[in-house]
């Protein structure tokens, strides 16, 4: 084992990059959904809206307070603009080409990242630190999405790969990549703000030009959030701060705690799950006994500005950590070394051994689900319908309040509940809700394509039990048991289990 993880860095530095591109691909590849629902609503249907696929009476509730950034509506628009062009007009293919894009900056930033962040560890480090930091179960499972943590943790990962290893820091290109960073997502200043302590601790490469090198972080930071504005303006068009907006709905209105707010130690919980309860007091107890190497540690001072700010803001989500997951492998490994030799020995034999295990494990599990392989019904429901009503005149009923392609919202500030449709994704598909009254053949007779989804016993009288002269209706997709998979409805007919879940499709004879 030893001779493995001794490879010299030839060997390996490839092997990894290519098997997180492989799980990167398995993992997006029948991903049409979204990680939490801003991913989509705000970005891809904000560039559908100027797409004119979409009414702007559709959007998100951030479009009429212009509180939402656009430099990602405006990304997506220009490659969905490119892939028409090119005859590619599919929206779910709009969506693969976007996380395409993303996979691969992630491929390259982190493993220049990663290569340089391991030229600080002890050569026996290096290789085992690769594994968890390519194959860390986070990474390949979420940070494909075309979302504004993972692109904001992108640009970062960019940062800190020069700032540790160029001695002299051009503070231009750190001012364009924050600034970019800044325009994609707002909070990503807290990031920020741990490169300034660090800049502060170390007086590197200011303390004969630090107005010079505030200049020209300036010059790049500001023509970055220029430009965040010219687009925002073209986006809603009128001159919008995006950013005031954002802060004032978000924290002086307190929109955000409308949401829900978690204790402070709410975050420590979600770390010691993600990352087992070994890390983060191994990180901790290192880190802060040895202070002298944490004053030069830039990546621990961007995690602990995250962590602690975010801790004291009252509406947290597990999406809000991506930013600094991707950067926990490093401190853990940098720790280890700093531990005594006695239990780096204990670390190394039995501690690494079962942290790997159970990495790979939920990997595997993860990806299997994003494969379809194992997953919850409402996303096969989601992923059959897109398959087959593609530029097809389709239909899907359904007696629910809200079905798996719609999702509700309730903002504090406004006294309705939103309703939001895919509109962009599932553009071809027609959505209608039927009860008692409704007249199903007269509306089946107009589609091609018509779907039912049911939900609880007591739907099933009102489509199941009326009689259907021209077809009839035929499972699909269900919750039951695998040895009911192939139960069709006869005469309409069923008595079922109240949790019970169906896709059915309406043949026509």
């Amino acid at each position: 084992m030893n001779q493995i993880f001794n490879l010299p860095n030839r060997l390996w530095i490839f092997f990894f990059p290519i098997c997180l591109g492989v799980l990167l691909f398995a993992n997006m590849i029948h991903s049409t959904d979204y990680y939490m629902p801003d991913e989509y609503y705000q970005i891809v249907e904000f560039a559908g809206y100027k797409l004119g696929e979409i009414p702007k009476e559709n959007l998100a509730w951030e479009f009429q307070e212009q509180s939402r950034q656009t430099i990602q509506p405006f990304l997506f628009y220009l490659m969905a603009k490119a892939l028409n062009i090119i005859g590619i007009s599919a929206h779910s293919s709009h969506i693969l080409f976007s996380k395409l894009i993303v996979a691969l900056f992630l491929l390259i930033g982190l493993s220049r990242y990663i290569h340089k962040t391991s030229l600080l560890l002890d050569k026996s480090n290096q290789f085992k630190y690769s594994i968890f930091g390519f194959l860390f179960w986070v990474i390949p499972c979420y940070y494909f999405r075309f979302s504004q943590e993972i692109l904001a943790q992108i640009c970062y990962l960019f940062i800190v790969e020069d700032l540790i290893s160029n001695p002299k820091i051009n503070f231009r290109k750190l001012g364009i990549l924050t600034g970019f960073a800044f325009i994609i997502r707002f909070q990503s200043i807290l990031s920020l703000f741990g490169v300034f302590f660090w800049l502060a601790l170390n007086y590197i490469q200011i303390q004969n030009n630090i107005w010079k090198s505030i200049a020209q972080f300036a010059i790049g930071f500001l023509a970055m959030v220029s430009l965040g504005i010219l687009v925002d303006c073209w986006f809603y068009d009128s001159f919008v701060l995006s950013f005031y907006n954002y802060f004032y709905i978000q924290i002086v209105e307190k929109i955000a705690s409308g949401f829900g707010t978690q204790p402070v130690y709410f975050y420590l919980i979600y770390l010691s799950i993600v990352l087992s309860p070994f890390v983060l007091p191994i990180i901790g107890f290192s880190l802060f006994k040895y202070p002298k190497h944490s004053r030069q540690n830039l990546i621990l001072w961007i995690v602990v500005f995250n962590f602690v700010i975010l801790s004291m803001i009252g509406h947290k989500e597990e999406r809000f950590l991506f930013p600094i997951l991707i950067f926990i492998p490093f401190l853990f490994f940098k720790s280890i070394e700093l531990l005594p030799h006695t239990y780096q020995g204990f670390i190394k034999r039995l501690l690494l051994p079962i942290l790997m295990l159970g990495n790979m494990m939920i990997l595997i599990i993860s990806t299997l689900m994003n494969l379809q392989i194992l997953t919850d019904q409402d996303k096969c429901f989601q992923y059959y319908v897109l398959d087959h009503c593609q530029k097809n005149n389709s239909i899907v009923l359904y007696a629910e309040d809200i079905h798996p392609f719609m999702d509700k919202v309730k903002v504090s500030k406004f006294k309705d509940t939103f309703t939001y449709n895919h509109n962009y994704i599932y553009k071809d598909v027609k959505f209608e809700k039927i009860s008692e009254g409704s007249n199903i053949d007269s509306i089946v007779e107009k589609y091609t394509n018509v779907f039912l989804y049911l939900k609880k016993n007591r739907y099933n009288s009102i489509v199941l039990n009326k009689t259907h002269s021209k077809g009839s209706f035929h499972l699909i997709l269900t919750s039951i048991p695998e040895s009911l998979n192939n139960f069709l409805f006869q005469y309409f007919k069923l008595n079922i289990d109240k949790q019970t879940i169906y896709l059915v499709e309406y043949k026509k004879n």
